[in-house]
């Protein structure tokens, strides 16, 4: 599913979110037997998708950077 904004997002707990336009969210389901691995399985998730978006950033910056650089 894709949203262009989200105004009553419920999460674990009870914990309410929202999400205004131009914000990256994303949810995930999974199921682990044991509990106690869930947040560092979140951390490992999140950091996986930080370092992939820092990657496709710089490929995307040295792309611009060369095509706009042009000797005179």
């Amino acid at each position: 599913m894709v949203a262009d904004e989200q105004g009553a997002g419920k999460g674990r707990g009870g914990n309410v979110w929202t999400s205004p336009e131009g914000c990256l969210m994303f949810s995930f389901t999974c199921q682990v037997k044991d509990g106690t691995t869930l947040p560092f399985l979140q951390y490992v998730v999140a950091l996986s998708i930080v370092q992939a978006v820092q990657v496709e950033a710089a490929r995307a910056l040295s792309t611009t950077f060369v095509v706009c650089s042009r000797s005179p």
